[in-house]
C-alpha cells in the first residue's frame, strides 16, 4: 500500500497498562501491515505513556512491532522478578514490589544508549514520552524535538526517560534525573525526580493533542490520532469490599483505579474534540479484557453483574488476568490471542481510519 502526502498531523498515542504492552505492540502489527510503511515515517508524533513509552520509543527508532513483541514474551519475567517475600510482604511496609534493575537491564539492552534529541536523527515522527515530577509536581512533556537547546533533559538517555515513564507506584522506584547546567558557572546539581506518566497522563492522547496544538500550533482540524490501549480492566469493586479499605489497600489499587479511571474521560473528551473539527479523524483501539456484566434489559435499566464463572473475554471465552504485571507465557499468549480476534474485527475500521486520512491511498 502507498500514499500520497497528506496535509494531515498524525499522532499515535500509546497507552499504559505493564504487561499487557504486549495486546499494543499485536494491535501495531495490524496498523503497520494495513499502512505498508514503517511507523515511524507514516506518522508525525508518536506519543507514549509508561509501557507506551517504551513502544514508542521502540517505533520511533524504527523497530518492528514483531520484535516488540517479543519483548514482552521473552523478557517480561524479567522486568517482572521478585522474591515471594518482596512480593507478598515487604511492600506492604516499605519500598516497591519490584526493583527496577531487570527493567534497566531490559530497556538498555533494547533502546541502546542513544538520547532523547537522538532520536530526530533517526525518526520522521517527533517522540513524546510523559513521565510525573513529584519534585516540581507536574507532569513532563519528554520530547526529542524540544525548541529549546538548553533544554534539562535533552540530552538525557532514552532508556532514562522510559525507565521514569514506566515507573508505576508501588511496583517499581522512582526514577531521578541529574543534570547540571553547562551554562551556569556555579555548575549546580539539579534533581528531578520522576514517576509513571500515568499518574497524569496513562491515556497520552489527550496530552499529546494539548502538545500539538500549544507547541506546534496546529489546528484540531488538521489533526488525526490513532489511539491504542492495553486492554480495558474491569474487575468489579464493590462496596462491601471497599467501604474498609484503608490507605495499604486504596495504595495498591492506585494503577488499576486511579490511573484507569482518568482513561476514558480522557479518550470521550479527546474523541469528541477531534471528531467536531476532523469527522472520522480520531479512532480508539481497546476492547474489554473480561466481560463483567450482563445485557440492558432496557436502554436506562442497570446491567447484572455476572457470575464469577461468565467474567470471561468475550473473544477467547477465557477469563484474562487483568494484572499488569502477570509475565507468564500463558497469560501473555491469552492477551496475544484474544487481541488477534479484536484486529479482525477491527480490521476494516483501521483501514477506513487510513483511507479518511489518506484519500489517495492504493491498495
Amino acid at each position: 500500500m502507498s500514499s500520497l502526502k497528506s496535509d494531515k498531523f498524525k499522532i499515535l498515542a500509546l497507552d499504559g497498562g505493564g504487561i499487557r504492552g504486549v495486546i499494543t505492540a499485536r494491535i501495531l502489527q495490524e496498523v503497520q501491515s494495513q499502512i505498508g510503511k514503517p511507523l515511524n515515517q507514516y506518522f508525525d508524533l508518536i506519543a507514549g505513556t509508561s509501557t507506551g513509552s517504551i513502544l514508542a520509543a521502540g517505533i520511533a527508532l524504527g523497530r518492528e512491532p514483531e520484535d516488540l513483541i517479543k519483548i514482552y514474551q521473552e523478557r517480561g519475567r524479567e522486568i517482572f522478578n521478585a522474591s515471594w517475600l518482596n512480593k507478598n510482604v515487604k511492600r506492604w511496609f516499605r519500598g516497591s514490589k519490584y526493583s527496577n534493575k531487570g527493567l534497566i537491564k531490559v530497556l538498555r539492552d533494547e533502546l541502546g544508549e542513544i538520547t532523547l534529541r537522538q532520536v530526530s536523527e533517526t525518526s520522521k515522527a517527533e517522540l513524546l514520552i510523559f513521565a510525573y515530577d513529584t519534585l516540581y509536581r507536574n507532569t513532563t512533556f519528554f520530547t526529542s524535538c524540544c525548541p529549546e537547546e538548553n533544554r534539562w533533559f535533552n540530552n538525557m538517555k532514552l532508556w532514562e526517560v522510559c525507565l521514569s515513564s514506566a515507573s508505576a507506584p508501588t511496583f517499581f522506584p522512582p526514577y531521578e534525573f541529574k543534570w547540571t547546567d553547562p551554562h551556569d558557572p556555579r555548575h549546580s546539581e539539579w534533581r528531578f525526580p520522576h514517576v509513571d506518566g500515568g499518574l497524569s497522563a496513562n491515556c497520552p492522547a489527550l496530552a499529546a493533542l494539548s502538545h500539538v496544538t500549544g507547541v506546534r500550533k496546529k489546528s484540531i482540524s488538521d489533526i488525526s490520532i490513532l489511539s491504542i490501549g492495553t486492554g480495558a480492566t474491569t474487575q468489579p469493586l464493590e462496596y462491601k469490599e471497599t467501604n474498609n479499605w484503608g490507605t495499604a489497600e486504596w495504595g495498591v489499587h492506585i494503577p488499576d483505579v486511579f490511573m484507569g479511571g482518568q482513561i476514558q474521560l480522557a479518550t470521550d473528551v479527546c474523541g469528541q474534540i477531534i471528531q467536531s473539527a476532523n469527522p472520522g479523524g480520531y479512532l480508539r483501539l481497546q476492547f474489554a479484557l473480561n466481560e463483567r456484566f450482563g445485557q440492558r434489559s432496557t436502554p436506562f435499566s442497570p446491567r447484572q453483574l455476572l457470575s464469577q464463572e461468565e467474567q470471561k473475554n468475550r473473544f477467547i471465552n477465557k477469563n484474562i488476568n487483568e494484572d499488569m504485571d502477570d509475565a507468564s507465557a500463558e497469560n501473555i499468549q491469552n492477551l496475544l490471542d484474544a487481541t488477534s480476534k479484536f484486529v479482525e474485527e477491527k480490521s476494516s475500521a483501521i483501514k477506513q481510519f487510513i483511507l479518511t486520512q489518506e484519500p489517495a491511498v492504493l491498495s
